[in-house]
């Protein structure tokens, strides 16, 4: 390892008062420029994560190193405001880039995806609650590593009590900076991924209702001053907006579904009022004509019977007349007692 490798890892400045060659063989820097004494200090940004390093060195041993600590953080501090300002400006001019997409799903890809660069996690995701089975969630995207896995590894909603999310349904946010594991969920969204932090926040409606939650999670250790950050407020409110839409849309869609079917019955009825009228004509004609026949035979003639079932017959599909234009709403419904005996031996005929 080097020196500087240890300023990052433990985010603890370090010095070398002599002899630093020995004492780093490795690095390479050292040996080329005969190094003898090394201070380095960590560089932080606003939620105090190590973002890179301030290091000054000699080729010759050190005895004012408590100066030369105490001149460096004084840097340190300066640069780390400054380059924390430049950092913040460029996302914020990058989110530009992820709020163009007007597809839902490439806004929710895109938002973890720069999550994860922004915030410099190894994981970020977007569930939503459906409205239909309250008490679970449902992945829309999970990130993980720049991996994204399709659907997560839960395609189908899950209940929120068993995931580590549960604590969202009494709280807008909950954190987890270093001990994910002491929740005691075995989250069927995140097992597997290695990873030791967490932090969720609750996504709701513009009426209060819970909709989903945005979570980030690291395989280190989580500063509890993200909570506050700014650009996951950015991105927390644009997600919300996405979400919105969809479930607008969705309630849009089954509207429309059920004025489909509304207009669908209403000319199924339009329809059976035309062929009731038809079908009326017809079976005056008919019946018409049997009386007629009727007439012009004699009380005892065999034919007569088959005329009376004509008639029986054409009045029986008059019945049917009926109901058809109760189908088609032009005729009040009525209920009345039903023979069934009668009804046999007259469709045995």
């Amino acid at each position: 390892g080097t020196p500087c490798h240890q300023v990052v890892d433990s985010r603890n400045s370090h010095c070398v008062v002599e002899h630093a060659r020995g004492l780093y063989p490795e690095d390479e820097l050292f040996a080329e420029f005969a190094i003898d004494s090394y201070v380095g200090i960590p560089l932080r940004d606003g939620f105090g994560r190590t973002f890179g390093l301030v290091c000054v060195f000699d080729d010759k041993p050190r005895g004012d190193t408590e100066e030369m600590l105490a001149l460096i953080e004084w840097l340190g501090t300066r640069i780390g405001s400054e380059a924390g300002s430049l950092r913040t400006r460029r996302n914020l001019a990058n989110s530009v880039r992820w709020m163009a997409p007007s597809q839902a799903r490439d806004v929710f890809i895109n938002a973890t995806a720069h999550l994860c660069e922004v915030l410099q996690v190894t994981t970020s995701l977007i569930m939503e609650w459906p409205e239909d089975q309250p008490g679970y969630a449902r992945t829309i995207t999970l990130l993980h590593q720049g991996q994204r896995l399709e659907a997560g590894s839960s395609p189908k909603p899950v209940p929120l009590s068993d995931t580590c999310f549960a604590g969202l349904a009494h709280q807008d946010r909950i954190i987890f900076p270093d001990d994910l594991a002491s929740t005691g969920a075995d989250c069927p969204v995140l097992s597997g991924l290695g990873l030791n932090s967490c932090l969720a926040f609750a996504i709701k409606d513009h009426d209060g209702r819970k909709i989903g939650h945005l979570a980030v999670a690291h395989t280190g250790v989580l500063e509890p001053a993200l909570v506050h950050s700014p650009v996951l407020a950015l991105y927390l409110a644009r997600v919300t907006a996405e979400l919105e839409r969809l479930a607008t849309d969705r309630e849009r869609a089954a509207i429309e579904r059920s004025l489909d079917v509304k207009h669908k019955l209403e000319s199924l009825g339009l329809m059976a009022g035309h062929v009731a009228h038809d079908f009326n004509n017809l079976l005056m004609a008919i019946l018409g004509n049997a009386n007629l026949a009727a007439d012009q035979l004699d009380t005892e003639s065999p034919g007569r019977k088959y005329l009376e079932n004509i008639e029986a017959a054409a009045t029986s599909a008059g019945d049917v007349v009926s109901q058809l234009l109760d189908y088609a709403g032009r005729k009040p419904t009525r209920v009345s007692p039903l023979d069934v005996s009668q009804a046999v031996a007259s469709a045995s005929k």
